[in-house]
């Protein structure tokens, strides 16, 4: 990581990776329409929330995810696992959610 491309069960997505996102980021993408959320874990394959069960899985996940200017971090702060956030923009505009887990 970081990952370079996106991909589900089809074969790789058309999108382009954005900017790192904090907790503030995330909830504005939240307000502003659809969007998804993928997780990324190193030698698995990518997990995609179907998009019923953001918000339930963004109520979990969020105590998790490093905020956008932090330097570094430790495990012990985040329960044993973090995830970086990115913003990736497909063809259609719909916001993708990446989470990278780092554990």
């Amino acid at each position: 990581m970081p990952l370079h491309e996106l991909w589900d069960d089809r074969g790789t997505l058309p999108a382009v990776r954005g900017e790192q996102l904090g907790l503030k980021e995330i909830a504005k993408i939240a307000r502003h329409g659809p969007f998804r959320f993928v997780i990324a874990d190193a030698g698995m394959s990518l997990q995609w929330v179907p998009i019923e069960e953001r918000f339930a899985f963004w109520k979990t996940a969020k105590a998790h995810v490093l905020p956008r200017d932090a330097g570094g971090a430790r495990l012990e702060d985040f329960g044993g696992y973090f995830y970086v956030a990115t913003v990736w923009t497909t063809a259609d505009r719909t916001p993708i959610v990446l989470l990278e887990m780092h554990h």
